[in-house]
């Protein structure tokens, strides 16, 4: 469990600093009631996305600590269609505390990047990982008054409020034309999250080409969006 992970599973980490802060995230005096970082996968399952962002991103979240120059330079050169001027912070398995009021939906952000742009507007680049897993298909909804599945009112409303789909969106959601994926649910959290706190707010899937879901559902959301939100989205592919 998280609080004794079992002998060897340090191999999931590719540095101590990743381990260890791993440990301290899922020990239950650190560990937020909402939150749904689970130990056995990231501890136990070298497959899953979990341990996947930790070695990925621990490793920034380190040389941020011990030179935000440095660390904003190797963040720019990845990430170079981004208006980063300065990286100010670098969290994992995040969840805003007020999700509830966001879009109903603790989906996790595997890595969010905090910056600054060159004008010292606040932004974040809200980072999904997939690794062995597929994005996942099941469907954000809530259950009327005779039991029956109904897509979430919370996420309708965000649907509403960010106005950056187009127009039939929202009926295509009623209907079942359009279905609440977590490419969906992901993207409405990191738009309302960004909404709220006046900041400038992107999202990218880091993913293998090799997915068969990850393209398709790249491409259910990105074609709803109008055009000039279609940069807020990005598939970001390897091998």
């Amino acid at each position: 469990n998280g609080e004794n992970p079992k002998e060897g599973c340090w191999k999931n980490f590719l540095t101590g600093y990743a381990f260890d802060y791993a440990k301290k995230r899922v020990n239950p005096e650190n560990k937020k009631p909402y939150e749904t970082i689970e130990s056995d996968r990231l501890f136990n399952n070298l497959l899953s996305s979990q341990p996947m962002a930790f070695n990925l991103f621990c490793p920034l979240q380190q040389m941020l600590k011990e030179s935000s120059k440095i660390a904003t330079k190797v963040i720019k050169a990845a990430l170079p269609n981004y208006p980063i001027y300065k990286v100010t912070e670098v969290e994992l398995e995040f969840i805003p505390e007020n999700y509830k009021e966001l879009t109903g939906d603790k989906s996790a952000m595997d890595a969010i990047i905090r910056f600054e742009d060159e004008h010292g507007k606040n932004g974040f680049i809200a980072i999904e990982t997939k690794y062995s897993e597929n994005l996942g298909t099941n469907v954000a909804y809530d259950r009327d008054e005779n039991g029956n599945k109904t897509p979430r009112k919370q996420s309708l409303k965000a649907v509403q409020e960010l106005n950056c789909f187009k127009s039939d969106v929202e009926s295509c959601i009623i209907s079942g034309g359009i279905r609440l994926t977590q490419i969906y649910r992901n993207f409405l959290l990191s738009e309302k999250y960004g909404q709220y706190n006046g900041v400038n707010s992107y999202s990218i899937i880091l993913a293998p080409k090799a997915h068969p879901s990850t393209d398709n559902e790249f491409k259910s959301l990105y074609n709803e969006l109008k055009e000039e939100y279609r940069t807020k989205i990005y598939s970001l592919n390897f091998f």
